[in-house]
């Protein structure tokens, strides 16, 4: 399966630039909010599987391959001084090829990018 979450970090890492130590993962229950004043969350939810498995079988190999499709939301949190100009950075670049060839290594399709859900705090 896909961790969507290492690559939102690693998405949010490249475009803005903000240290992946600063960059948490949201959902995690009674944790307390970060002390550092510039850092960001996120959190993907809403994981819905898109139709019925693909089923693939190589006789050369004798292995099969089963492959599933998701859709997922993700919400990206911005705080702290920068936050304005981080969320402008993934708003727009989110839009645009860059953006959806870099997912793209992830096996994240640019489809779904227009449905990158951003909330600046």
């Amino acid at each position: 399966m896909i961790d969507i979450e290492t690559a939102m970090k690693d998405y949010v890492n490249k475009f803005t630039g903000l240290d992946r130590e600063l960059i948490y993962i949201g959902l995690q229950n009674r944790v307390p909010l970060p002390k550092e004043k510039n850092y960001c969350i996120v959190t993907v939810y809403n994981m819905n599987r898109l139709g019925t498995p693909i089923e693939r079988y190589n006789s050369n190999a004798e292995t099969y391959y089963i492959t599933q499709h998701f859709q997922a939301n993700v919400q990206i949190d911005f705080y702290g001084n920068t936050a304005r100009e981080n969320a402008s950075i993934i708003v727009t670049t989110s839009r645009t090829l860059t953006g959806a060839n870099y997912l793209k290594s992830y096996q994240i399709h640019k489809i779904y990018l227009l449905y990158l859900n951003l909330y600046l705090s």
